[in-house]
């Protein structure tokens, strides 16, 4: 029985309730139709308010159904069950490894490499980490290049031949879908990581699951890093410094580490996004939106991003970086659904 017909049958005795009292009041006391007139104008009266209630109730549940579900807002307990989601993917996958997802376009050069030997270099289990190396739409010829670092460093080169702008989003979400690992890393092609980075990531995510870590990002300048090393980070830590004072600084978001399960069942990144701005604050909202905590674990590790110019191959003009901005701005202070991209995501043919 539904809550509205509940209501009903409760309204209908409360009323016969009331006309037997008048009755044996009326026995009592006489002045019978004075009362059972009171009693017929305050049934009505009643009756018309209930019928407004469920007539409005009714409009505003026709107007949700209008709503596609597969974009509004739930929260990790409907989306997850609770724990059984998490409960589910330790039982399928009881190996704590990690995929980090380097997402590039036209680059090649040693912020690449250092990269990638910052991953090899980490303190936490090699055989447990693994690299995918996605190459969007970037010229043909630094493909031998990449791919000779990814034999080098014994990632997973995937190439993506495409002419559209530069779809950061769309290039994570095809390398999402081509890992079973546990956690996923998201990077970027120009930072290097302390050897310990990765290791507490999941020391994180293993004493709470419920939660994505992020990190507040170190920034070197121009000509800090000349020789093509990472061997001395201490050293060039001390020379770098941090975007802000501010302690949770919201840049740094790209960087994001936590279980794959929680990308799939959001969807991934929003591949709306194009060029330039705001897929990470994106993504960041949906997963609080989801019930995540955020976690920044800034007071154990690090890493730096190293310098370079901005916009650095994207392969548009800055005016129309900047015009596709405003879009993705205006696009993420509309949208505060937690799953997008309802047809399809991460296809490697789209």
């Amino acid at each position: 029985m539904n809550k509205e017909l509940k209501f009903r049958l409760l309204f209908l005795i409360s009323l016969l309730f009331l006309f037997i009292s008048i009755i044996y009041f009326s026995i009592s006391y006489s002045s019978i139709f004075l009362l059972i007139g009171l009693a017929v104008i305050l049934s009505f009266v009643l009756f018309i308010i209930l019928e407004l209630y469920f007539r409005v109730q009714h409009n505003i549940d026709k107007l949700n159904s209008k709503i596609d579900h597969s974009s509004e807002l739930i929260t990790i307990k409907t989306l997850c069950s609770g724990k059984k989601l998490i409960d589910k993917v330790e039982s399928n996958n009881s190996v704590e490894d990690i995929t980090v997802i380097i997402p590039i376009k036209d680059r090649s050069d040693s912020r690449l490499r250092n990269l990638l030997m910052s991953i090899n270099n980490q303190s936490y289990k090699n055989n447990l980490i693994h690299t995918i190396i996605v190459d969007y739409g970037g010229k043909e010829s630094s493909i031998p290049i990449i791919k000779g670092l990814a034999r080098k460093y014994h990632a997973k080169y995937l190439r993506v031949d495409t002419k559209a702008a530069w779809n950061k989003c769309h290039a994570l979400n095809i390398a999402i879908k081509n890992t079973t690992s546990k956690y996923i890393l998201v990077a970027d092609a120009d930072l290097i990581f302390e050897n310990n980075y990765i290791k507490e990531c999941i020391h994180e995510l293993k004493n709470d699951p419920f939660q994505f870590v992020l990190c507040r990002p170190l920034d070197c300048s121009n000509g800090d890093i000349t020789n093509h090393t990472i061997k001395d980070y201490g050293e060039l830590k001390k020379r770098c410094r941090y975007r802000s004072n501010v302690k949770d600084y919201t840049q740094g978001r790209g960087i994001i580490s936590t279980l794959r399960c929680y990308f799939e069942t959001i969807h991934g990144y929003d591949e709306f996004y194009t060029l330039w701005g705001r897929e990470d604050d994106d993504l960041v909202k949906r997963f609080e939106l989801l019930g995540l905590k955020m976690r920044y674990i800034t007071d154990k590790t690090s890493y730096i991003h190293q310098w370079h110019k901005r916009f650095m191959g994207l392969g548009r003009s800055k005016k129309h970086i900047k015009k596709q901005i405003k879009k993705n701005d205006s696009y993420f202070n509309r949208n505060n659904s937690i799953i997008r991209n309802p047809d399809s995501w991460g296809e490697l043919d789209s």
